[in-house]
């Protein structure tokens, strides 16, 4: 009895498989590039969906984003002066939208008017946007050419 002990106290339990809670990237999805647009800028990889300030581009078409201030990962990183030459940032337009109203009111001074007049109702307005999906990245540049 005391030989079957000792076997069980051997024995080694089997480990369970660990689970990555990180999404598991192709080796063509690890570069970024961060965009300037909308007088905003972004960080985006292939497969991003970004809201920006409404463009002049109608729904279900591409555009391409030549505003590329940086392209990085994989190791690599290249920073323009001010912007990085042939790099550009390929986008689908999915979706024109309106963002949340918002409530304006305008205050007076009160030497200017009495308290009854001070407060007007003021106005409202929505900030328009338009969601995109990033699609592609491209630098056509010297000896690096092909995806980011």
């Amino acid at each position: 009895m005391s030989e079957d002990v000792a076997q069980d106290a051997t024995e080694v339990p089997a480990e369970k498989p660990t689970r990555s809670r990180s999404r598991k990237e192709s080796p063509a999805a690890t570069g970024y590039a961060i965009v300037e647009t909308g007088g905003k800028q972004y960080r985006v990889k292939v497969g991003d969906r970004l809201r920006v300030e409404r463009l002049t581009a109608d729904a279900g078409t591409d555009i391409t984003i030549d505003k590329v201030l940086l392209l990085g990962g994989a190791g690599t990183t290249s920073i323009g002066a001010p912007i990085v030459d042939g790099a550009s940032v390929g986008a689908h337009v999915d979706d024109h939208v309106r963002g949340e109203k918002i409530h304006v009111f305008q205050v007076q001074a009160e030497k200017a008017i009495s308290s009854q007049d001070r407060s007007s109702p003021g106005t409202d307005r929505n900030h328009h946007y338009i969601d995109q999906r990033i699609d592609r990245g491209e630098r056509r540049h010297g000896s690096q050419e092909g995806c980011w």
